[in-house]
């Protein structure tokens, strides 16, 4: 008997491109592979997994009633991922996409479990938004604009959004990603994740737009890292360094003082830390922000980074600030 692993694996590895060059169709090519699994086929393997958990997990919303075919792969799709089991994840994908091929949750899925590098997993993601393009009609898209969290498929749609916004950034489609985002906003409203805010602040700054991220920044405040020292920061370069700036900085200063000294070490963060669950202020919160912040500072503004450090170590030998010299970089 085949291990389930070694199906899903064996079935993955082999790689082709799709008419638009980007999208994998590994999946699709191999189904025969994955119709079979120990002599059951894969889809009664799935439809046991999803049976058992309507009758013992009570913490997911099961939809009463007739399902449509995409409502019923969005089930399918959103149930394997209340488990760790990754190849019943893909495998429940796989059955969901061919319940209907406008499931985004399946894609989303692939997306983290079977791409292997960017050019897959962002084919992956595009799918999963032209699924969500083609669900949502152009009158719930006018109608909800702004309040997209208020239906179900407005708030997975975002949620695409936002991975797919994170995602090119994180592969330095810093462009392509404020679009992604800016588009985000417009959908979500005031009710869009405020980490979203923080991070398009930094990627204009980083793209010369510092009337936007100024506007950006006038229409909310979320304090923490991101804010003032992006603050700090578009104040520097407006102003230089002087009275106005170097306030900024102590605020930021006072905010997290855990971001000068990783700033100024480069990328080099202790290990262990649980960036998952990262509050304002916290160690966490400032390995994010450098981690994101890192080119701002050291490439595009190295004259901020030492005005910066000029500023941190005369704080830190300053009894009055707070910091002792173990604190400087």
């Amino acid at each position: 008997m085949e291990d389930l692993a070694d199906i899903v694996s064996f079935s993955v590895s082999r790689r082709d491109y799709g008419p638009d060059g980007d999208v994998p169709t590994a999946l699709e090519r191999f189904t025969d592979r994955f119709l079979k699994f120990g002599g059951r086929p894969f889809e009664r393997y799935v439809n046991e997994f999803i049976k058992q958990q309507k009758a013992e997990n009570k913490d997911f919303h099961f939809k009463e009633g007739p399902l449509t075919p995409r409502e019923e792969a969005e089930q399918i799709a959103g149930l394997a991922l209340q488990t760790f089991d990754v190849p019943l994840q893909i495998l429940s994908a796989q059955l969901a996409l061919k319940k209907s091929r406008d499931c985004l949750g399946a894609y989303m899925t692939l997306a983290d479990r079977v791409a292997t590098n960017h050019k897959e997993r962002l084919g992956f993601i595009r799918r999963g938004i032209a699924a969500g393009e083609r669900t949502i009609t152009p009158e719930q898209f006018a109608e909800y604009e702004g309040r997209f969290s208020d239906f179900d498929q407005g708030i997975a749609f975002i949620k695409a959004l936002q991975v797919y916004g994170v995602s090119l950034m994180a592969y330095g489609y810093d462009l392509e990603a404020i679009d992604v985002f800016y588009r985000m906003l417009t959908l979500a409203g005031g009710n869009d994740p405020a980490v979203v805010r923080k991070i398009i602040v930094v990627l204009l700054i980083l793209s010369d737009r510092n009337d936007e991220a100024e506007k950006i920044m006038r229409e909310l405040s979320y304090g923490g890292a991101w804010w003032e020292y992006s603050r700090a920061l578009l104040d520097f370069l407006r102003f230089g360094p002087g009275e106005v700036a170097d306030k900024s900085l102590s605020v930021a200063f006072s905010m997290n003082p855990f971001v000068p000294p990783f700033l100024l070490k480069g990328k080099e963060f202790p290990s262990g830390i649980d960036v998952l669950n990262y509050t304002d202020g916290s160690e966490a919160e400032a390995v994010l922000y450098c981690d994101q912040a890192f080119k701002l500072w050291h490439e595009k503004y190295p004259a901020a980074l030492e005005w910066l450090k000029e500023r941190w170590e005369r704080d830190s030998s300053d009894p009055s600030s707070g910091r002792g010299q173990g604190e400087a970089a």
